[in-house]
């Protein structure tokens, strides 16, 4: 992720989420950055790929910073691990993938 992203954001520390971005001015929306950042892809299997575009997984905090919205479950003792954003969330262990969203 981090090598294919865009060289006018710079990794700052923000309080919202542990991994996040800044660019030359403020962010308002996602929509402002997902031209810097690729889709992620998941695969399930030989014949199982999700595609996750920049939308779903990245969050733009109060502060103007965006944000990996990718969270690993088991730091807060949890048996499964959030990726969302704003639009869409996919909670899972594997053997039980849900995917959920609000349009």
């Amino acid at each position: 992720l981090k090598a294919g992203l865009s060289k006018s954001l710079k990794e700052v520390s923000d309080v919202s989420l542990p991994l996040c971005w800044k660019g030359q001015k403020v962010f308002k929306s996602v929509s402002e950055v997902k031209n810097d950042f690729k889709s992620l892809f998941l695969n399930f299997g030989k014949n199982s790929v999700m595609e996750i575009p920049p939308e779903n997984y990245l969050i733009v905090t109060k502060y103007g910073n965006v944000c990996l919205g990718i969270l690993d479950g088991t730091a807060a003792k949890q048996t499964f691990n959030i990726i969302g954003g704003i639009n869409s969330y996919t909670q899972y262990p594997v053997s039980k993938i849900r995917i959920s969203g609000i349009l």
